[in-house]
């Protein structure tokens, strides 16, 4: 469980406020009833019986002054028992019950938060996408196309870069033409691509014809895949962020709370 620097402190110290009350205790009433507060380890004892509401009552009677009939209040007990029962156990415990839960609520967010994040990590490594190459090197082509009305207008915007990238007009597009074409588009920063790259891009040749090259259909296929992956990672990328965004926001408000407690002590 995390606790942090002023919720040990709040700990820690609370349980001086039960020996204070102890110590007062013994001070006040060890002549009138000894066998509750005679000694100090008698009295924390009777204190902390006190704070369990058990019988309180009758303790509270066995240490009224003589002096006062049954019907009148002791004000020194009542005094004692009332600030004893408001102090520590309206408030003191309230609060220390309030501070484990807050403590155990955020280790419990933290928990969740790292099975979020290895989650992420997990479905980034399904798709491919490693956290060094998290950004496609062919990012900026796959924002312009990403924005096409239907899959009817992505299909021509891909059969036209096809053209385009199409040199030699072959019919076909090899890894050379593709890392060419791309290079000489209008891209800032330029689009520069890998063997590896493109290997990844077809899925290690199986998109590719028997030389390598890439038919006008492998290729939407291929920019398709491509588009699809790109969107999905910003979607879940984007949704990550919001969901960080209300942990922190939640957090704060946790922090606020405990500064609360603390500073009222």
């Amino acid at each position: 469980m995390l606790v942090d620097a002023r919720s040990y402190f709040l700990l820690l110290r609370s349980p001086w406020a039960v020996f204070v009350f102890a110590i007062v205790g013994q001070d006040l009433f060890q002549d009138l009833n000894p066998n509750k507060f005679g000694n100090f380890k008698v009295s924390l004892y009777t204190v902390f019986e006190i704070c369990t509401l058990d019988l309180w009552s009758v303790t509270a009677e066995s240490v009224k002054d003589p002096k006062y009939g049954s019907d009148d209040v002791d004000p020194t007990s009542a005094i004692f028992f009332v600030v004893l029962i408001v102090a520590c156990v309206w408030i003191l415990i309230p609060v220390v019950v309030a501070v484990l839960v807050d403590n155990f609520s955020m280790s419990c967010r933290a928990e969740e938060e790292q099975a979020i994040i290895d989650e992420e990590n997990e479905r980034m490594k399904r798709l491919g996408i490693s956290k060094a190459k998290a950004h496609s090197p062919i990012q900026p082509l796959l924002e312009s196309l990403s924005k096409f009305k239907n899959s009817e207008d992505l299909g021509n915007k891909i059969q036209s870069l096809f053209k385009v990238l199409d040199c030699d007009l072959g019919g076909t597009l090899s890894f050379q033409e593709m890392a060419d074409g791309l290079r000489k588009m209008n891209f800032s920063p330029a689009i520069m691509i890998t063997q590896d790259d493109f290997a990844r891009m077809t899925r290690y040749g199986e998109m590719c014809d028997e030389e390598g090259c890439l038919t006008p259909e492998q290729f939407e296929i291929m920019m398709r895949t491509e588009i699809e992956t790109h969107i999905e990672h910003k979607v879940w990328s984007t949704l990550f962020l919001l969901w960080c965004l209300r942990m922190r926001r939640n957090m704060t408000n946790s922090t606020r709370g405990r500064d609360f407690y603390f500073y009222a002590r």
